[in-house]
């Protein structure tokens, strides 16, 4: 199942690799409105077997969308999660490590948090490679993104959808 959900995310970012829209989705039971990421941000291997996905949460406040963090799902990188680490090498040579936020749980997700100058740093340059370390077991994985443009493209779709 696993496999499978990262194959999915592997396809729904190629298919998507030109374009990252925000989607506003509303909820037909209670009304309630919510926003989510077109696409995945993904790093795997060719047989897309190890990996890792992020997802952007996204949420509104006094009518802004903004991103509130990030649920990484990781694939065959240990079976317990603490104390996750994420570091991004962009293509101009900078670097930023993130840690994630999460408590122990034997759950391939786990959460992060970016300061605001992370953000302005990760929104504005293109993603060179990308290395998950799971702090539980120390499995870690590190490769080149689908996308290296991921998320520049989701912060100016947040950009967009702010100013309309």
């Amino acid at each position: 199942m696993k496999q499978v959900l990262l194959v999915l995310g592997v396809l729904l970012s190629v298919s998507s690799y030109s374009q990252v829209n925000i989607l506003k989705v509303k909820d037909d039971m209670t009304d309630k409105i919510s926003y989510k990421v077109s696409s995945l941000f993904v790093v795997s291997d060719e047989g897309a077997t190890v990996g890792f996905t992020i997802q952007p949460m996204l949420k509104e406040d006094a009518g802004k969308v903004f991103s509130d963090g990030w649920i990484v799902n990781a694939y065959n990188l240990g079976g317990c999660n603490e104390d996750n680490e994420l570091i991004f090498l962009f293509t101009d040579g900078s670097k930023i490590s993130l840690k994630s936020f999460s408590k122990f749980r034997c759950e391939t997700y786990s959460f992060f948090s970016l300061t605001l100058d992370q953000e302005a740093m990760i929104s504005s340059k293109k993603v060179s490679k990308v290395r998950y370390v799971n702090g539980y077991t120390y499995d870690s994985y590190t490769n080149v993104p689908v996308n290296s443009r991921y998320f520049i493209q989701v912060y100016d779709a947040l950009e967009t959808i702010n100013n309309n």
